[in-house]
């Protein structure tokens, strides 16, 4: 058998990546309810913009066999996906991208990705990754067209300025420390933040909500608070919700996502998703007993010894090891 190249994607014809763009826009529609010809589209003009870094194996006849994506945040690669049909394929992608200049000048690598490619999880951890897994979820939007925003005491529509409650709010509600959280890594007030304004102000989780989304007060603060988008036609994504832990086990969370799923048909949403941790039993307890049911898994990663970037290691004048 002949062995398959690994090549930069980026100097690939438009061509020969199309069919790529296409068979993932067809996986999102199917398995997660995800309009993502946008996404797409965007990331093939960066790819051809020499912007978004990937890596493909392709054969002789330049037929793809595998590929991944990348890019720098900050100091952290985030992979955003990998995609081979056998163990040997997935090593090679995992290699060619964690030996690329773009993961050797950074600080940290993590990946969230279908867990389709065979033996990922294996394979990073054998890399020195954390690793979890995150269901994808999809209900039935139930409501009765009579619960109204102003329905349910203390429930208020998401207003300006919210974003910076409700980033306190996952920063206190999530655990202080969990290795393979795909996001908000630094579990400071900025970066939880950050991660709050995306969801907000970028259509990086579908197109935010506001009249969908609710924070829940009581005296005037933020103990609830549920952020919601739109991911296609008929079908409403809940991209975070959080209760302060001083108020958990009262059924707060219960209730916002009732009044969340209400809110959507009255909006004229017929479906709703949302991700859930593995490792989180209550919440999927929670979203068993809504009908919730899993259409797809991906895998989250990060390296549970994360390097410092060439730029900083220059500016601190210490020594530069890698992986």
């Amino acid at each position: 058998m002949t062995p398959l190249a690994v090549c930069d994607w980026r100097t690939a014809p438009a061509a020969e990546i199309l069919p790529l763009w296409v068979w993932e826009t067809s996986r999102w529609r199917t398995l997660l309810d995800w309009d993502a010809r946008r996404t797409w589209a965007v990331a093939e003009q960066a790819r051809q913009a020499g912007s978004l870094p990937g890596v493909i194996l392709s054969g002789p006849d330049r037929r793809i066999a595998g590929w991944s994506y990348f890019l720098r945040h900050g100091e952290t690669l985030q992979i955003g996906a990998l995609h081979a049909t056998s163990v040997p394929e997935t090593d090679r992608l995992l290699d060619a991208v964690l030996d690329s200049p773009e993961a050797r000048q950074a600080g940290q690598t993590m990946l969230f990705a279908f867990a389709a490619a065979p033996g990922l999880d294996e394979a990073l951890r054998a890399r020195g990754f954390v690793v979890d897994r995150y269901d994808y979820l999809r209900a039935a939007v139930e409501g009765d067209g009579t619960l109204g925003p102003a329905q349910a005491p203390g429930f208020d529509s998401w207003r300006a300025g919210d974003a910076t409650a409700m980033a306190e709010l996952c920063r206190v509600a999530y655990p202080p420390v969990d290795d393979a959280r795909p996001f908000a890594l630094g579990n400071d007030s900025a970066s939880w933040h950050e991660y709050i304004t995306q969801l907000q102000d970028t259509e990086a989780c579908g197109v935010f909500l506001p009249g969908c989304s609710y924070v829940v007060r009581e005296h005037g603060r933020a103990v609830a608070a549920a952020m919601v988008s739109r991911i296609g036609a008929g079908v409403a994504h809940l991209s975070q919700i959080a209760v302060d832990p001083r108020m958990q086990g009262q059924g707060i969370g219960r209730r916002l996502l009732d009044h969340v799923r209400s809110a959507a048909a009255l909006s004229g949403y017929s479906r709703i998703t949302l991700l859930v941790s593995e490792r989180n039993l209550a919440a999927r307890r929670l979203y068993a007993g809504q009908g919730f049911e899993a259409t797809a898994s991906f895998v989250s990663a990060v390296d549970a010894q994360p390097r410092r970037s060439t730029r900083a290691a220059l500016e601190s004048g210490g020594a530069i090891t890698f992986r």
